[in-house]
């Protein structure tokens, strides 16, 4: 029998990402309070880390409400920009929020978890920032497809940049450990109850010669270089 894991299936959640939530809810809740907050995770060092990473060419899989993008410099080396997600609501709100930004944007409603549909070594950066948590998968192992597909599309010397909500081998805060029981209560909004740091870097290494893992908080944070 194989060990390999079996692929999940990943389902959009339109209860958790309506347009609403992620106009008015999405920005100072989950990213204003959680994040510092609960999970422990500085937006300021996230917020350095990806723009500091954004190449000319540049995939954002799961963009949310797309404020990461949005605080990118004016002066952003990026000229194309590929958003994948499988909610088509976040699609949507940050193609809008992005409206007036120089670059061009090109949505996929796709799943993370799936081939990508985007040419091998044809990007110049893919980010993956508070996204794996949210995949179905009952470990790490079940969720590589996501950092095996940014491997292939990645030109060689190119970075994957991201961070993900781990629940083992990191320091878990009691206010972090019972919202984490909640969301991983709720139909699919949380998944990483056997998310560890260990297969997390495992996953990254199996992909990329270059891997460097960092954590605050709870909050893994990587950079891994074709």
């Amino acid at each position: 029998m194989s060990d390999t894991p079996q692929v999940p299936v990943s389902s959009p959640n339109p209860g958790l990402y309506r347009p609403w939530v992620l106009r008015f809810i999405y920005g100072p809740v989950v990213i204003g309070i959680s994040h510092p907050l609960v999970w422990g995770v500085s937006n300021r060092s996230l917020r350095h880390l990806h723009a500091s990473r954004v190449g000319p060419t540049h995939v954002e899989v799961g963009p949310g409400n797309g404020h990461l993008l949005a605080r990118l410099p004016r002066r952003t080396p990026m000229q194309r920009l590929e958003l994948l997600d499988l909610n088509p609501a976040c699609l949507h709100h940050t193609q809008r929020r992005l409206r007036r930004r120089a670059f061009a944007v090109h949505t996929h409603q796709a799943n993370a978890l799936d081939p990508w549909p985007l040419a091998s070594s044809s990007v110049d950066s893919v980010s993956a920032m508070m996204v794996l948590h949210t995949l179905p998968g009952e470990t790490i192992a079940a969720k590589a497809l996501l950092v095996r597909e940014a491997a292939r599309v990645l030109k060689p010397g190119r970075t994957l940049v991201g961070c993900t909500i781990l629940a083992r081998g990191v320091s878990i805060s009691a206010r972090a450990e019972r919202l984490m029981d909640v969301y991983n209560s709720k139909n699919n909004t949380f998944h990483n109850t056997g998310d560890s740091l260990g297969d997390l870097t495992a996953v990254l290494k199996q992909h990329f010669p270059h891997v460097t893992v960092r954590t605050q908080g709870c909050v893994a944070v990587w950079e891994a270089t074709k």
